[in-house]
């Protein structure tokens, strides 16, 4: 039986924009979660459930520029993107961005 893709998975993400004088600063984090993937032969490999939590902070330089810092897999956990191949998932890593709206 082939189970490639998770007959279940969750991803949640909320953000929480501060009050008072930090009213410019934006944070948020989430997390995404599996269920167990694979080929269910003896052979093959399979992925047992993982998940994978993730933070960012936005801050509002200006009416029109913004910077956003995110830390994606924040607990470094190890995992498969597809068990077919083996291929790994990222390892933590961090993004950032500068946004200009016109």
């Amino acid at each position: 039986m082939v189970t490639e893709i998770p007959r279940n998975s969750v991803k949640l993400f909320t953000t929480y924009r501060l009050p008072g004088e930090l009213d410019r600063l934006t944070v948020g984090g989430g997390v995404n979660w599996q269920s167990e993937t694979g080929y269910a032969l003896s052979y093959a490999t399979t992925q047992s459930s993982y998940t994978i939590a993730n933070l960012m902070a936005r801050y509002q330089i200006s009416p029109s520029l913004s910077a956003t810092l995110n830390v994606n897999n924040l607990f470094d956990k190890e995992y498969l993107t597809t068990t077919a191949a083996g291929l790994y998932g990222a390892p933590r890593n961090f993004m950032t961005t500068l946004r200009y709206a016109y």
